[in-house]
Formats: C-alpha cells, sequence, structure tokens
C-alpha cells in the first residue's frame, strides 16, 4: 500500500554526470496519518532508504542527514515532541512554513 508524505527536505548535491551516488541525493519526508518518516539516501545502485515508526526513531541516529539536508529544525521537532503533538495535515504544513519549506508530498 503506497502512502502519502509531506517532503521536509530534498537535496541533491551530486556532480554533473555522476549517475550513482550512496550519499547524495538525500530526502526526507514524514506522513502525519501514520506518523512515519520516509528518509532516502543515494542515486542508481547506490539508493537506500525506507520508512521508520516515529515512536522507533532515534534522532541522535539522524543528526548528520538533517544537518547535511538542512533540516535540523525537524530533528528538533521530533526531540522535544512538536511533531508528536501534530495531528492533522493542516498542523504539520503551518510548520512546514513556519519553517521555509515549500508544501510538497510525495507517494511512496
Amino acid at each position: 500500500m503506497k502512502d502519502s508524505y509531506y517532503v521536509i527536505a530534498e537535496i541533491d548535491k551530486r556532480r554533473p554526470n555522476e549517475s550513482n551516488s550512496s550519499t547524495w541525493p538525500k530526502l526526507v519526508a514524514y506522513s502525519p496519518k501514520w506518523k512515519k518518516l520516509y528518509i532516502e539516501e543515494g542515486y542508481g545502485h547506490g539508493l537506500m532508504g525506507g520508512t521508520i515508526s516515529l515512536s522507533n526513531f532515534n534522532v541522535s541516529d539522524w543528526l548528520i542527514t538533517f544537518e547535511e539536508s538542512g533540516c535540523e529544525w525537524f530533528g528538533r521537532c521530533i526531540s522535544n515532541g512538536t511533531l508528536e503533538k501534530i495531528q492533522t495535515e493542516k498542523e504539520l504544513e503551518k510548520e512546514l512554513i513556519a519553517n521555509g519549506c515549500e508544501i510538497k508530498k510525495i507517494i511512496k
């Protein structure tokens, strides 16, 4: 079953003509409905990614990803419990806008 996620950060720092990478691009997304994060890193043969339940998510394991993606604010929202309190898409959209994010959804 495919789920809808809001993009928190999406950044690609691959060099021109770099087809396979285990480092770039990076994608961080969140589903308020399922309270799951979707994190993807790499491209081509280097692509890795998947979902992690918010209740099982350890921010300290992902600090570098958040820093490289420019979404340290999102890690703070998880750590301080703000994200857990968000119940609706409208609430999440307000948080995204407050942190300078474009409202963009993906299906995974």
